[in-house]
């Protein structure tokens, strides 16, 4: 409708441009008889029929005709530019309109995705927190004080992960993932004392120093689950090597598997998998007579 108007405008504009156009070539013509009109001009002294032109105005006894194309041409070539610009300005929107419903989407999937792994986490945690709460209160009983301090420390690390937990909750509507620079042999020391995995295992651990860019308490969720398992699942010995290889940054995780280990549900796995993958590292496991994880950033 905009565009209809805009043609109905620029006709009258062009209609009103000859009129001011005619005297002038008039004068002109009147001054020189040799003046040359333009092709889409004709001037006469009496009315008549012309083939290919139309009469637009009387100016004495002067009748001005104008080629029947000329307006249509000048309309054409301005329907053209608009259609042209028009469909620019329709492609440039839809662009924008996807990019903007794509980055939508996305921020929704990784909504939901992050989600499903706070859950995950949690029931993880807090089944693991009721299990050894259990058995210690049972065998807290006995006035062994070893059960008592295992329920002390299991109590202060729960707290520690409803506060990584509460971490996680705050940065889901905005999804600020802001990334960290990460030592991973620094990380992965921090958590084999945090777990007092060296007091349980003999530990070999072999890491150049490496660094990373991701969330921080993605990392540290994952690799303390993955080592969570160990504390679950080893026998007696646990090897751990990271360093880099060409551009190849990696981290090893071995460990032998105890006779009476009792399957789990596999839910710390899965986790740790989720959060490694997410942030574009790849992560795969292999089970023999022992057992590896081999994570590549």
């Amino acid at each position: 409708m905009i565009n209809l108007i805009f043609i109905f405008s620029y006709k009258i504009e062009i209609e009103e441009q000859l009129k001011k156009e005619i005297p002038l070539y008039l004068t002109l013509k009147a001054t020189n008889k040799k003046f040359k009109l333009p092709d889409y001009l004709l001037i006469e002294n009496k009315l008549s029929f012309k083939k290919d032109y139309t009469l637009f105005n009387v100016n004495g006894e002067k009748y001005i005709y104008i080629k029947s194309s000329y307006i249509k041409d000048k309309l054409k070539d301005k329907l053209f530019i608009i259609f042209y610009w028009d469909m620019i300005a329709i492609f440039s929107v839809a662009i924008l309109y996807y990019l903007v419903l794509y980055r939508l989407i996305i921020k929704e999937k990784n909504y939901l995705k992050n989600f499903e792994i706070l859950l995950l986490i949690f029931s993880h945690k807090l089944r693991n927190f009721l299990t050894t709460s259990k058995l210690n209160l049972h065998l807290i009983k006995t006035e062994n004080r070893v059960p008592l301090e295992r329920l002390i420390h299991a109590h202060e690390n729960l707290a520690k992960d409803l506060e990584n937990i509460q971490y996680f909750i705050k940065r889901l509507p905005t999804q600020n993932q802001s990334k960290n620079k990460i030592n991973i042999p620094i990380l992965v020391k921090s958590l084999i004392e945090e777990l007092e995995l060296n007091k349980l295992f003999s530990i070999k651990f072999n890491c150049s120093e490496i660094y990373i860019n991701a969330p921080y308490q993605d990392i540290y969720f994952a690799l303390y689950l993955l080592f969570d398992n160990i504390l679950k699942h080893a026998g007696q010995n646990v090897t751990i090597k990271c360093g880099k290889i060409k551009k190849l940054k990696y981290l090893i995780i071995k460990n032998d598997i105890t006779e009476n280990e009792t399957k789990g549900l596999g839910v710390g796995l899965y986790v740790a998998e989720k959060l490694l993958t997410t942030n574009g590292f790849k992560i795969k496991r292999k089970i023999t007579s022992t057992f590896t994880i081999a994570i590549k950033f």
